[in-house]
């Protein structure tokens, strides 16, 4: 009885030095897997949220791509573009998404949120050394150690960045009855509402960061409804303003075109153009880009 029990131990212990060295294996595979990123032929890159990621359309613009992704917070993009930049991929200008809602303090939340917190997880788990040291970032690091551990401990993959890179994506029709106060409630009045000092910073870190490395750094809001922008608290508006003046006395193209007059149809859901209101969006920002 005690010779079986010895050995039964052994056996256990010995599947569970293979099932670490298993473990440790895949890790090093996954944590030096070849990232190419697909990107180095265009010259310019659009960046940000769905705001621009559903209503910039690359294809009617010269040799650019957008790689927005849904509830990107301005320190991913930050984090994202030193990734992208570090792998050899060097555009000449970037467009990124600058409305009222990327300062809203609702960003600071997107790691510990139940509303985000699995979808940010998923897609940015590749950046997590990076991410859990962004100071006063509010993060559920159990679980977010649980799916990193899940994407690369398990099995060896190639070019994790995919999840994170984003695309544009072409929002048909309109998604059904419009509930604005709803919206309105959950990107500035979540929990300790107000500006986010942290999103703020991250953008001007994205402009900075642009810059020095020959960058032109282009600063665009794509259009919300009437009745979606007089819902904005006024603390919100008032700073965003003096963010638009700050970064165009320092000479960056700020394109606001928040408050532009889309008719209702043109708007797939309370803050996003479907693909009508893209493209002749897509066809104002053109314009005002040949311009500048």
């Amino acid at each position: 009885m005690i010779n079986a029990f010895k050995k039964f131990v052994l056996t256990l212990f010995s599947f569970i030095a293979l099932l670490c060295c298993y473990f440790i294996l895949i890790f090093i595979i996954n944590l030096n897997a070849k990232e190419e990123v697909n990107l180095s032929q265009y010259n310019t890159l659009i960046v940000g949220d769905s705001g621009l990621g559903a209503s910039l359309n690359p294809k009617m613009l010269n040799s650019t791509q957008n790689i927005c992704q849904n509830s990107e917070p301005y320190y991913i993009t930050y984090l994202k573009l030193k990734f992208i930049l570090e792998k050899k991929v060097k555009p000449d200008t970037i467009i990124l998404g600058f409305g009222n809602h990327n300062i809203s303090n609702y960003n600071e939340y997107k790691f510990k949120d139940e509303f985000w917190k699995n979808r940010m997880f998923n897609t940015y788990y590749l950046l997590a050394n990076d991410i859990i040291n962004i100071n006063d970032l509010k993060i559920d690091y159990i679980n977010f150690f649980l799916v990193y551990s899940r994407n690369m401990f398990l099995i060896p993959k190639s070019n994790h960045h995919k999840k994170f890179i984003g695309e544009y994506k072409e929002l048909t029709g309109q998604s059904g009855a419009t509930n604005y106060q709803k919206i309105i409630n959950k990107v500035y009045f979540h929990k300790d509402y107000g500006v986010s000092e942290l999103s703020i910073s991250y953008l001007d870190s994205i402009v900075d960061y642009s810059k020095k490395n020959n960058i032109t750094p282009i600063l665009l809001s794509s259009p919300v409804p009437s009745s979606y922008y007089n819902l904005i608290p006024s603390n919100m508006k008032e700073r965003y303003y003096k963010l638009k003046q700050r970064f165009i006395e320092d000479g960056i193209h700020v394109i606001d075109l928040t408050k532009s007059n889309y008719n209702s149809d043109l708007f797939y859901n309370e803050d996003h153009l479907n693909s009508d209101g893209s493209k002749i969006f897509t066809e104002e920002v053109k314009r005002i880009l040949s311009k500048l």
